[in-house]
């Protein structure tokens, strides 16, 4: 599952049918309503069959049908990220800026590129992206920079990068090179040095 959310949160959304084809089947199959209702509301966001025949959780049951209360539901669970998903299509952008504000606090750079990428894709209005990051961020790297860089932090390396975030090796070349340009740093450590400096890593 882990995996398929990745995939979908990095912009595979038109695979995500095909991704979740057996999953979706044994949690049907199960009654699972928690499996289910997760399972059927990123096959929503990539044009697949969701509708489910069983139980589905309450908040994914919100989420399916578009109701706001979602949000809430989420909220009141204590889990920021999935209200966040829930606010995603709101045709109210308020709801999806204040949604995303919540994310950047979190540092969840991933989910807002997910949100950031789904309502550009449904054409709909697109949130102010946060500025929390830019401030202390006068390299000016890219959320993927960062998100990068912070792998860098970790120690792992380019195949590493390339299959933690669902991209090609190359592209992840592509984005050290413009991570170590930015810092102006010659190797991966020295810049992964300088970053921990400046407070760009995750603590």
């Amino acid at each position: 599952m882990r995996r398929r959310r990745a995939r979908l949160a990095h912009g595979r959304r038109r695979a995500i049918g095909a991704l979740t084809a057996s999953t979706w089947e044994l949690a049907l199959a199960h009654d699972e309503e928690w499996a289910t209702g997760e399972l059927g509301w990123w096959r929503m966001l990539g044009g697949a069959p969701f509708a489910a025949a069983g139980r589905v959780a309450e908040p994914f049951a919100l989420m399916l049908t578009g109701d706001p209360r979602a949000v809430q539901a989420w909220t009141d669970r204590g889990c920021p990220i999935w209200a966040a998903y829930a606010a995603m299509l709101d045709p109210d952008v308020a709801v999806v800026d204040h949604a995303v504000r919540a994310l950047d606090q979190l540092g969840a750079v991933a989910a807002i590129e997910a949100i950031l990428r789904t309502r550009h894709a449904h054409g709909l209005a697109l949130p102010r992206r946060p500025r929390a990051q830019a401030r202390g961020n006068p390299a000016q790297l890219t959320a993927r920079e960062l998100e990068v860089l912070g792998l860098l932090g970790e120690g792992l390396s380019t195949p590493e990068i390339a299959e933690r975030l669902i991209l090609s090796r190359r592209t992840v070349e592509h984005h050290i090179a413009a991570v170590l340009r930015k810092l102006g740093e010659p190797t991966r450590g020295r810049a992964v040095a300088a970053a921990s400096r400046r407070g760009l890593l995750p603590v």
